[in-house]
């Protein structure tokens, strides 16, 4: 907890001296920086809760759907000749 509280007065006092240091404005500093570190949290938990869900997962329904993403095989660019197998 005291993490945090280092880390909004750091930026309450970064907003300050932004705007000039203004005298009586502390309260006002105090609740944006309050602000700003709560979206800076969300967004963290944001992205942690995306990274730990993986990559999205398809079942077998949607994979035989016409509009499921099917990557195109990639193009043989070797240049090798292949010959015939005789029949």
């Amino acid at each position: 907890m005291e993490h945090i509280n280092d880390r909004i007065r750091d930026r309450a006092h970064a907003l300050w001296e932004a705007e000039g240091r203004p005298h009586g404005r502390h309260q006002e500093h105090w609740i944006q920086a309050v602000a700003e570190i709560a979206t800076e949290g969300d967004a963290e938990r944001e992205a942690d809760a995306k990274a730990r869900s993986g990559p999205p997962k398809h079942d077998v329904a949607s994979a035989l759907s016409p509009n499921f993403p099917v990557e195109a095989a990639p193009e043989d660019t070797s240049k090798t000749s292949r010959k015939k197998a005789p029949a």
